[in-house]
């Protein structure tokens, strides 16, 4: 498991935990000393998953956090086709330079 996706589910494990899903069940967040789980909070905050709901309480947005894992799933799954067929390019290339 990298250790964004630790991260990512250090965060919604403690605000599931803590049953912070909506406005008025808001609950502060502190990374400590983790430089990955702030960059992962601020990361979900930016797209959605993580809300204010006022300063210093947050709480998760499952819906946006669907989106979120779906737009990270999507861009994984374009990497690794980007690299087989690079990798497939670079396989045909080098036959066709073996076979000259």
């Amino acid at each position: 498991m990298s250790r964004r996706s630790a991260a990512r589910k250090i965060i919604v494990s403690r605000f599931a935990a803590a049953r912070a899903t909506t406005p008025d069940t808001a609950m502060t967040f502190d990374a400590g000393e983790d430089p990955a789980l702030a960059r992962m909070f601020a990361r979900l905050a930016r797209h959605g998953a993580i809300v204010s709901a006022a300063p210093g309480l947050y709480y998760l947005d499952s819906s946006r956090l669907a989106r979120f894992r779906t737009i990270v799933r999507r861009r994984a799954a374009a990497l690794a086709a980007g690299t087989g067929v690079v990798a497939t390019a670079l396989a045909a290339a080098a036959a066709f330079s073996i076979a000259e």
